[in-house]
C-alpha cells in the first residue's frame, strides 16, 4: 500500500508527497497453452 501526505506551507502552498508501494517478487509468466491440432486426411 502506498503512502500519501499533503500539507500546506507557511505561505499557503500545498505540498504533496506520494511514496509508491514496494514491488513484490515478479511472477513467472506461464507459457501459453499449446493449441490442439487434428490431422486431416486429404482426399485423393
Amino acid at each position: 500500500m502506498e503512502q500519501y501526505v499533503s500539507l500546506m506551507d507557511t505561505e499557503g502552498n500545498r505540498v504533496s508527497i506520494l511514496e509508491p508501494a514496494p514491488m513484490g517478487k515478479p511472477t513467472k509468466a506461464k507459457p501459453a497453452p499449446k493449441k490442439k491440432t487434428t490431422a486431416k486426411k486429404k482426399k485423393r
